[in-house]
């Protein structure tokens, strides 16, 4: 039985029956069946591939934003209490409650994910100081990937980091790592060596994406230094009598060795749950491989606020006033303001006890305040030859972390990823670089976007094309229109994906992080309701990922992100979700929520409501300035937008089956919780992150696209046809049956020289040629025919599409129409039975679907293995009549006291003794008629091409159309229903129908000569000998 509910969840109708879907596993575990996404996973070249030979894809999220911070005491980045508390804090309930577990597993599950980046900071196990773990932590991340298996989530755990560290204004290690550096963080702010918004005098004007420039500060950049490259350039600075290097990477990897080791001894966590780890959230090389100290410059040199140079961050580190230039972040990029003081007035960055790390490496002389040696970075201090980082730090550093890794995780899959936007560095394995179950994972976002916090359709630039040097000049690199932008989002990630294929190798590719900020145009829409800019710039983003048929993990999803603090992580506010507001400010002061709670945090509330009226719960009425009462819908199907194009609204199902969302509060308490029946409220622009994809698919993806706007999803995939393997069974099964049929006494007293090697195909659209083989001596019975054959049809059982069909697409089954390159007729669903047609009709395309809208999957399998299925059924049914005959002539024999338990004297009489009866020349005639009708249908196997093609079109019927008859008799007054021509396709499906009007002219067509036909705008078009209806 499963385990009972905690008594403080309340579980409203839908969620139950989603829970009733868990039933114990035999580990004791719960396990959630018919959602279920767990198992192990192979890499089969740049696939994922389940036990059945399925490719699986990945799509999922990062969870979550965050986990970056303490949750006891409750320290968002705009909070300065306790911050420098560091060793004191807690993550336990990073990043949810347990309680709440089940409510956010359920909606991402709704929404059509099952995989999970995880991430976990270094600090959540190590804050207490060097070799301290945080035990309660560890045994809470087991409890929530405990809960993640119940809900059917695979996950990869993730050291996050930015910045290095809260204290230098980003996330990840120890605050004790800058002590053991000599660094004080508390004096960060005065120095400038970092921008923290914890520490800033006005934390609601922290500047936007101004985090990314501590990178080259002197915090940051330091620690990146000491921890990658301390032995080659920090020699002088040990901790303990050990180097600095090997002290911090020793802490780092031991730490999250404790957590690996917690993984793999919890029974079905490791492979089936947790399938690897990351590497290291974004490495980052700060000044090494820079040219000079005493300059700025370089493409990837993000200029934000102060900018100082390495030299003046060392001079400042310090107390040495310095000017420095300024710069403004425009939507035209930053634009220099001038020159502008920093005067710590004495105050240092270091201890009172240490001096400055660089200027005891003789990099620059104090007394003097000379830079002696501004390309120390650049060149090897000893070999005097140039360095990179990722080629001669970060690569050594990932080989150290895969042994660990490997060492307790044997079977782990080690998530490579090099640095943002930077080419990655050649993958050598005779240099000891891993090469086993590995996974390229890089980053990617439309930087213009996350920058300026905009989404601007009519220009955009190719950031990876400027930083790969792919334009003459930087204004070749503006994309006009926006078709154009989507189009240079899809390149870029097809730049990245190719990238890793050449240098890292034949592996998958996953997108760790991607995403859109949803505080564009400063919160335009959380004070309109109108998403079209966000509902754009998710789409676009989408569209780039699933082209380029990339596994991805979206940044991000933030249990406590609000409207007014986003994610509580510097200003950021990618969450795809957000709880629904309070509908009262009494609600609000009566919350026990620390955020909500907060004084300040409510004055802050109170300034933004102030922008457009009073801010109710999304949903309900809104006061604007010009006095008109405005209903804003809470309705995540709804698109509310000004813009033409984006004028399409896509409703939910009826409203009757939905209940008010229940207003529950964020942060620690001990009330009892609820799930809200919809899980969508909350959720931001997901008419275009939530859309149909295939999770398995059997053989390998060849193109997957969908057009939010006409509801239109597009997947083509590829698989060899499995006529091997029937070709042997069904040779086998004909001889055997031949054999039997003539006078074997007892199908376990088979035995016989009979061959065991499939007939060879020359040719697509020839017959098997039965080959001379070398004849063995074998013992074949019916009953293991009869095992082959059930082996088989389960394996061809398995050989099925799944495709997450999500509701908030297709709201309805009436809506859905479903055209394949293999069925002349399209497809509107019954509710009567989920499977399609009237409740009594039998269908007679050659293709096999099923629809269940509840988990909103479809289910298709190939006119391949439909063929194959019904072969099966046939053989099954001779296997029956061949026992039941095999009885009935035991039983005369042994009446007429002729059966001899001699198997010599049994093969004679089936050779010889037969002869002369008629009713065995009946029945030799007979077994010719099978075996030439078996051999007919075996021939047919073989019209199939060896590696067939097939197309899914499935498409959302719109409003204003009438339901299509199905009745392929046509009549005057019921037509047959006509495919989608062309002009209503996307560009996508004009692609397909050109690429298989080549392959037709190149020489398959005659492959499929006699197969059937449809003319589609005066042009023929066949797909694997079936067919094609897709245009």
């Amino acid at each position: 039985m499963p385990p009972a509910e905690p008594e403080s969840v309340e579980l409203p109708v839908r969620a139950k029956r989603r829970k009733e879907r868990i039933v114990a596993a035999d580990d004791g575990n719960p396990l959630v069946v018919s959602l279920c996404g767990t198992g192990f996973l192979q890499i089969e070249g740049r696939y994922f591939t389940d036990e059945s030979g399925r490719s699986v894809w990945l799509r999922g999220v990062n969870l979550s934003g965050n986990s970056k911070l303490p949750y006891n005491p409750y320290t968002p980045s705009h909070e300065s209490r306790d911050f420098f508390n560091h060793r004191d804090v807690s993550f336990v309930n990073r990043p949810f409650p347990l309680e709440e577990a089940d409510e956010h597993f359920l909606r991402l599950r709704h929404w059509g994910f099952t995989f999970l980046r995880f991430n976990v900071a270094w600090e959540a196990i190590e804050h207490a100081g060097p070799g301290v773990y945080d035990e309660e932590y560890l045994d809470y991340v087991i409890k929530v990937l405990l809960k993640a298996k119940e809900h059917g989530f695979r996950c990869y755990i993730d050291p996050h980091q930015d910045m290095w560290s809260r204290f230098s204004g980003g996330s990840g290690a120890p605050g004790w790592t800058f002590e053991v550096a000599g660094l004080d963080p508390s004096h960060f702010m005065q120095t400038g060596a970092a921008i923290v918004h914890n520490t800033s005098s006005e934390p609601a004007k922290y500047p936007r994406m101004i985090w990314n420039t501590n990178v080259w500060k002197l915090a940051a950049g330091t620690m990146y230094i000491l921890f990658f490259g301390g032995d080659t350039f920090a020699p002088l600075l040990k901790v303990d009598g050990i180097p600095i290097q090997e002290y911090l990477q020793s802490h780092f990897m031991k730490a999250f060795a404790a957590l690996i080791t917690r993984v793999v001894s919890t029974p079905g966590l490791p492979d089936s749950v947790v399938l690897g780890y990351d590497t290291f959230n974004e490495p980052m090389g700060s000044w090494i491989g820079k040219r000079n100290l005493a300059k700025n410059g370089g493409q990837d040199e993000v200029k934000n606020g102060f900018a100082p140079t390495a030299f003046q961050a060392m001079m400042l580190g310090e107390g040495i006033a310095c000017d420095v230039s300024y710069y403004v972040l425009t939507n035209l990029g930053p634009q220099y303001v001038g020159k502008r003081t920093i005067d710590p007035q004495g105050i240092r960055a270091w201890s009172n006890s240490r001096q400055c790390i660089w200027a005891q490496h003789k990099v620059w002389d104090k007394a003097t305040r000379q830079l002696l040696k501004p390309d120390y970075f650049h060149f090897h201090p000893v070999t005097h030859q140039p360095m990179e980082f990722a080629r001669d730090f970060w690569r050594p550093f990932v080989r150290e972390f895969e042994n660990v890794v490997r060492a307790i995780h044997t079977t782990a899959m080690l998530f490579v990823e090099p640095s943002p936007f930077h080419l990655p560095p050649k993958w050598i394995p005779e240099d000891g670089d891993p090469v086993d179950r590995i996974v390229f994972a890089p980053h990617w976002y439309d930087g213009f976007t996350l920058v300026t916090k905009t989404f601007n359709d009519w220009v955009s630039p190719d950031l990876i094309g400027v930083l790969r040097n792919a334009y003459f000049h930087e204004v070749g690199a503006l994309k006009w229109g926006e078709r154009a932008i989507r189009q240079s989002f899809r390149e870029q990630l097809d730049v990245i994906r190719n990238e890793g294929l050449e240098l890292f190798g034949e592996y998958p590719c996953i997108m760790g992080e991607f995403g859109i900020p949803f505080d564009m145009s400063n919160k335009y829409a959380y004070k309109t309701g109108d998403y079209s800019m966000q509902i754009k710039a998710m789409d676009a983003n989408m569209y780039a990922v699933e082209t380029n048929l990339l596994h991805s993990t979206i940044w991000n999803y933030c249990p406590d992100n609000t409207h007014a603090w986003g994610d509580g992580w510097n200003g950021e506010d990618l969450s795809i979700w957000t709880r629904p507001v309070p509908s009262s400010e009494e609600e609000m002061k009566k919350s026990t929520s620390p955020l909500l709670k907060d004084e300040t945090m409510l004055s802050k509330m109170e300034e933004v409501d102030n922008e457009s009226g009073v801010m109710r719960r999304r949903g309900s009425a809104r006061k604007v300035d010009d006095g008109d009462m405005e209903e804003l819908t809470n309705d995540p199907y709804e698109m509310r937008s000004t813009d033409k194009s984006y004028a399409q609204t896509i409703r939910s199902p009826p409203t009757t089956d939905l209940i008010t969302p229940v207003a529950t509060v964020i942060g620690p308490t001990s009330s009892p919780r609820t799930i809200p029946e919809d899980l969508d409220a909350g959720g931001r622009a997901l008419s275009a992150l939530i859309r149909p994809y295939p999770i398995l698919t059997p053989g390998e993806p060849i193109q997957c696209s969908f057009d939010m706007l006409r509801g239109l999803f597009v997947f083509t995939f590829r698989h060899p046809t499995p006529d091997g393997i029937s070709a042997f069974l069904a040779e086998e099964y004909l001889r055997e049956a031949t054999l039997i049929r003539f006078g074997w006494p007892s199908s376990d007293e088979v035995s016989n020289t009979i061959s065991l090697k499939a007939p060879k195909i020359n040719e697509v659209n020839e017959k098997p040629k039965r080959s001379k083989s070398t004849r063995r001596k074998s013992t074949a019975t019916l009953e293991d025919t009869r095992s082959k054959l059930t082996k088989l049809k389960e394996q061809v059982n398995k050989l099925e599409v799944e495709v997450y069909l999500p509701r908030i697409q297709f709201p309805t089954l009436e809506a859905i129409e479903i055209w394949t390159s293999d069925d002349l007729e399209n497809y509107r669903p019954n509710l009567s039975n989920g499977t399609g047609g009237d409740e009594n009709e039998t269908s007679e395309c050659p293709s096999d679907w099923r629809i269940d809208m509840e988990q909103q999957r479809l289910y298709w399998r190939c006119p391949c293995c439909v063929h194959l299925l019904k072969r099966i059924e046939v053989a099954e049914a001779e296997l029956d009549t061949l026992e039941s005959e095999a009885r009935a002539r035991k039983s005369v024999a042994e009446a007429n006291g002729s059966y001899s338990k001699s198997r010599s004297k049994s093969r004679s009489r089936s050779r010889h003794s037969l002869s002369g009866n008629e009713d065995d020349e009946e029945l030799r005639k007979s077994v010719e008629k099978v075996k030439k009708r078996n051999e007919e249908d075996l021939a047919s196997m073989y019209l199939y091409p060896p590696e067939a093609e097939h197309t899914i079109l499935i498409r959302r019927k719109p409003v204003n159309e009438e339901a299509p008859n199905r009745d392929l008799g046509t009549t005057s007054n019921n037509p047959a229903p006509a495919p989608p021509n062309r002009k209503e396709l996307s560009v996508v499906g004009a692609e397909l129908l050109e690429k298989r009007r080549k392959k037709l002219q190149a020489g398959r067509g005659a492959a499929m000569a006699g197969m059937g036909r449809i003319v589609v705008d005066e042009e023929e078009v066949r797909c694997c000998g079936m067919p094609c209806s897709i245009l």
